[in-house]
């Protein structure tokens, strides 16, 4: 099927923004590995540098998604059919579209941005899991620093009032 020069242009514009929309993922994936990689060393500055990165390529990421609906914006209207319904179009829906070497290279590279959000989804969950271990060490710790009652139970030999419990805190220990 030969397409319209104007629908022709729309799917190459559309097939080089996937192929950046799907590098930049599999950039962030990247970047999300370096970041465990960063906390299990206890590497701050790594941290600090990692997580800037990070938030560009996002940003980034989301200037891309912008354009890739613009296009499918225009390849409805070229379509003949609503914005709403184009820019919810599948790869399948526009492959069907397509001549079989711009359906090949559409699905490939899908399949390319698929498989790097599902690299990203993973590391997202083992970086909630982590930060949600170390919430709770922390919170054990500042258990462990904080005193049980603010209410005087007795009163130390100069008079002043005093929480008496049978486990101190680590700051009223140390000073």
């Amino acid at each position: 099927m030969t397409l319209p020069p104007p629908v022709e242009a729309r799917i190459r514009d559309l097939l080089s923004l996937l192929d950046e929309l799907a590098g930049l993922h599999e950039d962030l994936a990247d970047r999300l590995t370096q970041r465990l990689k960063a906390m299990k060393t206890d590497d701050p500055s790594a941290l600090t540098t990692g997580l800037a990165a990070e938030e560009e390529l996002v940003q980034r990421i989301r200037g891309r998604e912008g354009l890739r609906r613009q296009l499918m914006d225009q390849l409805g209207k070229q379509w003949g059919m609503p914005v709403a319904a184009a820019r919810k179009m599948t790869v399948s829906q526009i492959a069907a579209r397509l001549d079989g070497i711009e359906a090949e290279k559409l699905a490939e590279l899908a399949a390319r941005l698929t498989r790097a959000t599902e690299r990203i989804t993973r590391w997202n969950r083992v970086h909630g899991h982590t930060a949600r271990r170390m919430l709770a060490h922390t919170n054990f710790v500042l258990q462990a620093m904080r005193p049980v009652s603010r209410q005087p139970h007795a009163y130390t030999d100069d008079g002043r009032a005093a929480a008496m419990r049978s486990e101190a805190g680590i700051l009223e220990t140390v000073g």
